[in-house]
Order: structure tokens, then C-alpha cells, then sequence
């Protein structure tokens, strides 16, 4: 299974109600120096510690993969969905208090020295601006 190259450090994806964003397979993903979140090849988007000599660790996935995914979705109301054709496969959920201007972002983020210890506290949020909701969603692990 093949992550795609995700070279410079890029922690978060940003979309807003004007504009939706789409990507086939194996060629999208955010990182920071500690984690990255990636739409594989197979149809998996998954979340992964790196940098964490000698492994690493995958936190979280969609577990779409071998089901036939062909579209990663950033739509127009705040939800990230992966496709089979035009069935949703997955979706992270939506917003409903928005305006014609909100703007939605999805962050990798990494600190260390939290209560977690050193290898610290790694965070996946789902947030949006205007009106200001942070997060929608959130995931966490140590």
C-alpha cells in the first residue's frame, strides 16, 4: 500500500462553503514532524505518528480500504466523505450552523511535554470559523 509523498510540512487542510475539494486515491495528505494524515491508494485514509525512531504508529483510519474508494470529498457543508462512485463510503459529518463565508479546516497537530509524557499529545481537529466552532470534531491520543 503505497502513502503518498507528502513533502513539506503542511498540518491542515482548509475549504470553505464556496468551494468543495476533491482528490482520488493516494494523492492527499497533511503532516506535521510528528503525524500525518493520508488517502492511500487503497482507499484508506489513515493517521499516523512519524518521526518516532525507530517505528511509527497509525492512530486511526476510515478502514475503507479494498471497497472500492474513489473520491476523498471536502464539501461545501464542512463533511469529509470518501466514495465508491457517488455512495459514501465514510463521512466525518457536517456541519449545520454555517453562513456563505464559514470556513472549515481539518489539523494534524503534535506538543510534547503534555500530561502524555514526551512521546505528547497528538490531536485531529475538525473545526470551522465563522461562525466560529472548534472544534466539530476531535480526536486525541497520547
Amino acid at each position: 500500500m503505497a502513502v503518498p509523498s507528502c513533502g513539506a510540512v503542511t498540518a491542515s487542510a482548509a475549504w470553505s462553503t464556496q468551494r468543495a475539494y476533491n482528490y482520488a486515491p493516494g494523492s492527499w495528505c497533511i503532516k506535521t514532524t510528528w503525524g500525518q494524515v493520508s488517502w492511500q491508494s487503497d482507499g484508506n485514509l489513515v493517521w499516523y505518528e512519524i518521526n518516532h525512531y525507530p517505528w511509527s504508529r497509525t492512530f486511526w483510519s476510515t478502514n475503507t480500504w479494498g471497497k472500492g474508494a474513489t473520491k476523498l470529498s471536502f464539501q461545501v457543508d464542512g463533511n469529509v466523505v470518501i466514495y465508491r462512485g457517488t455512495t459514501p463510503l465514510w463521512a466525518l459529518g457536517a456541519s449545520s450552523n454555517r453562513t456563505a463565508s464559514t470556513q472549515f479546516f481539518w489539523q494534524v497537530r503534535s506538543a510534547a511535554g503534555t500530561p502524555c509524557g514526551m512521546s505528547g499529545l497528538h490531536s485531529l481537529r475538525h473545526y470551522q470559523i465563522n461562525p466560529d466552532i472548534n472544534p466539530l470534531h476531535l480526536k486525541t491520543i497520547c
